[in-house]
């Protein structure tokens, strides 16, 4: 898992609003509705979890430590998706004390490994990594359908076959897809066939699970590109982030924060 840096979400709760404005602007839906077409979950579902479950969101200090409004970030993102959430004023085993003490029905929690939400009644968890992948998965599709493109009939490109590079392909492919493979270490030819760095270019669809900052240009990408990535840090640099915004998404937490809610709930 990619260690945020605090400046990178250290004012996203007050973005908030405008972020989930701007995603159901670009796929048709907003933060609650991408959770509940992610994994399948009726609105009624949702509605009703929404009134009854409690979430607290607990400091983890293991590691190198806990990063700066992470969690805040994350209660803020919950609370976005229409969910009554807050941070334990503990950290650690003392802060799960405290949330299930307090009647937690779902802990969000993150180390410099994992990061990780577990339903207290059900035993469920969601883990970041899979619920990053499929959920940005479900933005590419939904930006596809909102703009009528037949998705089915052209290649999709997932750039970066890490871990989440490889869950991707997992789902895409139980999805039906035969997503295509680039990554800039040779090694991983090895394991699965992978695209010169000069035909990105030749993908409508991206999904870049990569983490090395601007090193997309204008010249790789096909003028409507659907492109949906993490980004941590963005690939694409400043002058594709602004020709290509109207069909970009990309973000650090709120997707896969959402996911990950919506598999515990």
């Amino acid at each position: 898992m990619t260690r945020l840096v605090a400046e990178w979400i250290d004012d996203m709760e007050a973005q908030m609003i405008s972020y989930n404005s701007e995603l159901k602007r670009k796929t048709g839906l907003d933060l609650t509705e991408l959770m509940e077409a992610s994994l399948g979950l009726k609105a009624a579902y949702v509605s009703d979890a929404q009134e009854k479950l409690k979430i607290s969101v607990v400091p983890i200090t293991q590691g190198m430590g806990i990063i700066s409004k992470f969690s805040e970030s994350v209660a803020a993102i919950i609370r976005t998706a229409g969910f009554n959430a807050s941070v334990t004023e503990n950290t650690d085993v003392n802060g799960m004390h405290e949330a299930i003490t307090s009647g937690a029905d779902i802990l969000f929690m993150a180390d410099d490994d994992r990061y990780l939400a577990l339903n207290l009644k059900t035993g469920m968890h969601g883990d970041n990594n899979y619920c990053t992948s499929l959920g940005f998965i479900e933005v590419m599709l939904e930006m596809a359908k909102k703009q009528g493109r037949r998705i089915e009939e052209e290649d999709i490109l997932i750039l970066g076959y890490g871990v989440l590079g490889k869950i991707a392909e997992s789902i895409l492919k139980d999805k039906g897809y035969e997503p295509q493979i680039y990554d800039n270490n040779l090694q991983v030819n090895q394991e699965v066939e992978i695209i010169d760095k000069d035909n990105i270019k030749n993908y409508s669809y991206i999904l870049d699970f990569t983490n090395e900052g601007d090193w997309i240009s204008t010249d790789m990408l096909k003028d409507d590109v659907i492109y949906a990535s993490p980004g941590i840090p963005v690939s694409l640099n400043e002058e594709a982030r602004k020709l290509h915004k109207n069909n970009s998404v990309f973000d650090l937490l709120e997707i896969g924060t959402v996911v990950m809610l919506a598999s515990v709930i």
